[in-house]
């Protein structure tokens, strides 16, 4: 039986497993929210904290968060920028409120 890939609808603040490249490393990461097309995730894992996934390559498989293409393109590991902190912040807002 195959599992069917799919387009995931993320959840704001949820971890996901997010696999990267090559398709063996894998890394828990928390949904932050989108900035233009592409998906950022906070990996916490020192210095390849944050990663990006472009929305057009996305998809889910079996659970997994990856990407349906055949190079490393899609996804990039980034440093924090002003966007990016902006959307800790808006994330940590609503989750002491308890809306995410």
């Amino acid at each position: 039986m195959t599992i069917p890939i799919e387009k995931p609808e993320l959840e704001l603040g949820k971890e996901y497993t997010v696999e990267l490249f090559p398709r063996t490393v894998r890394r828990r990461a928390k949904y932050l929210g989108k900035i233009d097309k592409k998906h950022i995730f906070n990996s916490k894992n020192g210095a390849e904290r944050y990663l990006s996934l472009d929305e057009h390559w996305m998809v889910k498989d079996g659970g997994i968060i990856t990407y349906n293409c055949f190079s490393s393109a899609p996804i990039q590991i980034i440093e924090a920028d002003t966007k990016i902190q902006k959307l800790e912040e808006e994330l940590k807002k609503l989750e002491e409120v308890g809306i995410k």
